[in-house]
């Protein structure tokens, strides 16, 4: 687990290796508690391209945006990536 922890930083530092783009789409009740209603990602070589492609999503899915939808981005190496794929439909 160390070991994956450290190469995960070291992909942070450098921005080398396999990442994602996400685009999460979340409508927010009364209570202010969100449901995640809608998610995008694009697989992508470098942190450099996947923050591109995450801007691409989010502008692609900006119509999405509402009083009570919030449209948000990250990036994640691959290997944060797999670590959510059990909250991740495809």
């Amino acid at each position: 687990m160390a070991d994956q922890r450290l190469e995960i930083l070291r992909r942070r530092r450098t921005g080398k290796g396999v990442w994602y783009a996400i685009v999460g789409v979340i409508k927010w009740n009364g209570d202010h508690v969100g449901q995640s209603v809608a998610r995008f990602h694009e697989k992508c070589e470098g942190k450099r391209s996947a923050v591109v492609a995450a801007r691409k999503l989010l502008a692609e899915h900006a119509g999405e945006f509402a009083e009570n939808m919030t449209v948000e981005a990250e990036v994640l190496t691959d290997l944060e990536w797999q670590g959510r794929l059990p909250e991740v439909e495809d």
